[in-house]
């Protein structure tokens, strides 16, 4: 070993007589030597079997601890002359004395009473060296040091009851936590890894460092043979050298999932070695572990940062990372103001400034995804009377009702910061990319109350981690770590494995069948306080109603008011979107009260809508101009509040009334012209759509079908739970009528085989008009019971409209009406018929608009003209839509032959109107 000459330095204490010497350290840890003291016998410590389950070996000799400790306390970390006095060859040992300070140890360990004098059995061995221990022993013997007692029990008092395994690693830590406790190092595994003797109980235990992460020693596969990562050996001598055997505190953090293993903190009085390793470059912070922390967390990441600056050793590549390239600079840690408008979801919230509306996203927080699996398992058991089309929609959106946690944290943020005004500090912002806008993440503060760390608390979200050379983060980083660990500690939120955290809501009006059963009990409570969701129009809302937990859409009753624009492709009316503006500063997330009057034929409640300070929603828009009083006011007991408003707007001349001039009263000719009759049969029905083919090939349900559907599905369910199908037992043959199992939900549904092709089988779902592949073994023979039922789903075309011969435009068109119009219910009439297929007409009830016209203005559809003189007057519309389309260049009249591409650079989005 290099050792100079006949100094060294003692490493480590193994025993009463055992001492491990090292030299000093020369690029890189030094070479060991382990050697014995000569002529002595000590007594012999506890050991631990093999077997870990196991106990001592053999119990420990009285005073073997005392001369342990006596060489320990003396000699770890000090420079000492040693001269071997002789070897043993078939122990590999050298036998040797040590002078500490001018003192020879041995002498002093003899004097002491805790060795005695080995004789060996060839008296010319006899050194003089011997002799003198000889000598010191006798003095002792004849004073009754140490082991030379004659005291009754002394023998006992200086042994010790040794615990190798914590039985209770929780019960060990409550006693303990919070406090530092006494301790040696024993060994290290790595530098953030050590072995630790907890006194004065003898406790033998592994702890791990709260807060870092040291390189460590990996065994190669197939291996005895250990490798050590870059800077391993370095980082655990430097832990060596300052603590290995030193009297340290200890603060035990946490139990880690290895048996007899803590997580805590090293406290020694010349400081905290985990910072000291981060600071060296050796470790880098923990962020599984930092929020354990309970001394001086707060340096740590200062330690690392500064090893990041000069590039040491594990930080010799560093490169530090943007946190920006959008966004103005100045806009980053300044500190503003502004009220919260609304809460987008747990991560993200709206705030109103000075200096405008900021989208802020807070800093280093993630709300947990969607639970598909419990969004799924709730769409199968069909809650609350929910129609099996969509329950089985595999396009079906998913709501914060589905996120675990979500409703619980949008209602913690929500009746918090929903019109309080709050400080922000932009931390950082992300730039857009992979098809995502540029977020700004910021630091959001209400009374002092950090908002993310109260979210983190309450176990609402959970913390991102982010890799060690990544600083675009929370300035608070590490309290956000600590607050979830205590979150995780105490089960909170998401934290909480039993539950499943997420809130089963219907929507009441989903179907004008549904909201009946409902409509009852909402009038008969009276006022009921909802908060408003979403802000459909000036005078419609989406409401969440916590009685019924369900949601509603929400019509004000005895008004009418502009539509709003609808994206970028169609402006909506005169004064709309300011009268959406309105409604949705005044209610959006608001807590407000409604007084359920009816329901319209969707299934809408119809009635008044109260605001905070008691205002009639209606009144409110009719008195600034933005609505107009409809001639169903006239029922209402509010009737002449609203008729008070509008005169006052229209003597204000207030937004509609503008221009408003005495209405004229048309001429007798113009009263004939518009009384033209048409020879047109008019029969509308409402109706569902539920599959679209192509943007002019549609899958409808009647709304009168939809009640006998649900006791058919109900029925059909029942039977294949009670009499499980045989795989294999049913062979598919075209145009069959079976029973086949919907892959998005795995429920049966009345399906008709449309394509066989070996294993592949193509189905028709016919009561919901979908299609799907699949393999005999999801199919079934159709109970007698439900094969005589007419499907509930019928194929239908739409009138005057034929799709464009370019496959891209033909696609675009399918998509803008699958927005339009799936899912949603329409007032639909026969128009004619041909080869068996009928052509229809579909009206949205509350705009009136026309899905052909609608597609003709587009220019995503042609004109299909007819010559009945019935029809004549429809036609005409058509053509009028189609003009309007070439003149404005939309769609495939952009150059005539322009791509979708081209034809989106120049404005067209897909979007329904």
């Amino acid at each position: 070993m290099s050792i100079r000459g006949d100094k060294a330095i003692v490493k480590q204490v193994l025993s009463g007589d055992t001492i491990v010497l090292r030299g000093k350290p020369v690029n890189g840890p030094p070479q060991e030597k382990t050697v014995s003291l000569a002529n002595l016998v000590v007594p012999r410590l506890a050991r631990r079997s093999n077997d870990a389950n196991a106990a001592a070996s053999e119990p420990e000799e009285a005073f073997a601890w005392d001369a342990r400790e006596f060489l320990r306390t003396r000699l770890v970390g000090r420079e000492v002359t040693f001269k071997t006095e002789y070897t043993i060859a078939t122990m590999q040992r050298d036998f040797v004395s040590i002078i500490v300070n001018g003192e020879n140890i041995s002498q002093l360990l003899v004097k002491a009473g805790l060795a005695k004098t080995r004789t060996p059995t060839n008296a010319s061995k006899i050194s003089e060296e011997l002799v003198e221990l000889q000598r010191i022993e006798a003095e002792a013997q004849a004073a009754g040091t140490g082991q030379w007692s004659t005291k009754e029990g002394e023998a006992a008092k200086h042994s010790r009851q040794v615990v190798w395994k914590v039985e209770n690693s929780k019960a060990l830590l409550e006693a303990h936590q919070g406090k530092q406790v006494d301790a040696i190092i024993e060994q290290l595994r790595d530098a953030s890894t050590v072995r630790v003797l907890l006194l004065p109980s003898h406790t033998h235990a592994t702890i791990q460092l709260s807060g870092v992460k040291a390189p460590g020693f990996k065994r190669a596969e197939g291996s005895d043979k250990e490798e050590a990562e870059p800077f391993a050996e370095e980082a655990r001598f430097f832990v060596e050298c300052r603590l290995l055997q030193k009297d340290v505190k200890v603060v035990l953090e946490a139990v880690a999932p290895q048996p007899n293993t803590f997580v805590g903190s090293i406290i020694h009085p010349a400081g905290n070695i985990a910072e000291a390793l981060l600071s060296e470059g050796l470790a880098k912070c923990n962020d599984k572990s930092i929020g354990l922390v309970s001394v001086g967390r707060e340096k740590y990441r200062a330690a690392e940062k500064s090893a990041k600056d000069k590039k040491v050793r594990l930080w010799k590549n560093f490169v530090a990372s943007a946190a920006s390239s959008s966004g103005p600079v100045d806009t980053i840690g300044s500190e503003r103001t502004g009220v919260v408008v609304e809460i987008v979801n747990a991560e993200t919230i709206i705030v109103k400034a000075e200096d405008g509306v900021h989208r802020l996203n807070l800093s280093s927080i993630r709300q947990q995804k969607p639970n598909l699996k419990a969004a799924s398992s709730d769409a199968a058991e069909g809650a609350e009377g929910a129609e099996p089309k969509k329950q089985a929609t595999p396009a079906a959106k998913l709501t914060m009702y589905d996120i675990p946690c979500g409703f619980e944290a949008r209602e913690f943020l929500r009746k918090r910061l929903i019109g309080h005004r709050v400080k922000f500090t932009v931390d950082y912002i992300k730039a857009a990319s992979e098809g995502f806008p540029s977020r700004t993440f910021a630091t959001v503060v209400l009374d002092n109350t950090n908002i993310a760390e109260a979210l983190v608390s309450q176990g609402f979200v959970t913390v991102v981690r982010t890799r060690n050379d990544d600083d675009v983060r929370s300035p608070i980083y590490d309290d956000l770590l600590a607050a979830e660990a205590r979150a995780e500690k105490a089960a909170k939120g998401i934290h909480n494995k039993k539950d499943a955290h997420t809130l089963r809501v219907t929507d009441i009006t989903a179907d004008a069948i549904k909201a009946k059963q409902f409509l009852p009990s909402l009038q008969r409570a009276g006022r009921t306080t909802v908060v408003v969701e979403y802000i459909m129009s000036g005078s419609r809302v989406k409401v969440y109603l916590p009685r019924e937990k369900g949601t509603a859409t929400f019509m004000l009753s005895g008004i009418s008011c502009p539509r709003a624009s609808r994206g970028a492709t169609e402006p909506g009316q005169p004064f709309g979107d300011e009268a959406l503006a309105l409604v949705r500063e005044r209610t959006l997330q608001h807590d407000v009260d409604i007084l359920v009057e009816g329901i319209d034929k969707s299934g809408g409640l119809i009635g008044a809508l109260y605001l905070p300070n008691n205002d009639n929603l209606a009144a409110v828009l009719v008195d600034r101009g933005l609505a107009t009083v409809h001639s169903s006011a006239e029922k209402l007991n509010y009737a002449r509040d609203l008729i008070n408003a509008e005169q006052r707007a229209k003597t204000a001349r207030l937004n509609l009334w503008k221009d408003f001039k005495e209405e004229v009263k048309p001429t007798a000719a113009e009263l004939a012209a518009a009384e033209e009759v048409v020879e047109r049969k008019v029969e509308y029905s409402t109706v569902v759509v539920t599959e679209v083919t192509t943007a002019v090939n549609l899958w409808v349900q009647k709304e009168s079908d939809l009640a006998r559907l649900d006791t058919l599905m109900e029925g059909l369910a029942k039977s294949f739970e009670s009499n499980p199908p045989v795989t294999g037992a049913y062979k598919p043959k075209l145009g069959d009528l079976c029973g086949a199992k919907y892959s998005a939900d795995g429920n049966w549904y009345r399906a008709k085989v449309t394509k066989v092709t070996g294993n592949q089988i193509g189905v028709l779902f016919v009561d919901y008009g979908n299609s799907e592949t699949t393999t005999p073994a999801n199919l079934a023979s159709l109970p007698a019971a439900f094969s005589a039922a007419a499907p509930a789903a019928q194929e239908v075309f739409v009138a005057f409209a034929a799709l464009p011969s370019d496959p891209e435009w033909a696609n675009a068109a399918v998509e803008f009406v699958r927005e339009c119009v799936l899912d949603k219910q329409l007032r639909m009439n026969i128009e004619y018929k041909r080869e068996g297929r009928a052509y229809v007409s579909l009206l949205d009830p509350e705009t009136k608009d026309d899905l052909a016209g609608i597609l003709l203005e587009e220019g995503l559809a042609l004109v299909e003209p007819r010559r009945e003189r019935a029809l004549a007057a429809l036609v005409a519309e058509a053509t009028k839509a189609q003009d309007a389309a070439k003149r404005a260049h939309r769609g495939i009249w952009r150059h005539g032959d322009a791509s979708v591409e081209e034809a989106r650079e120049f404005g067209f989005t897909g979007k329904a109107r």
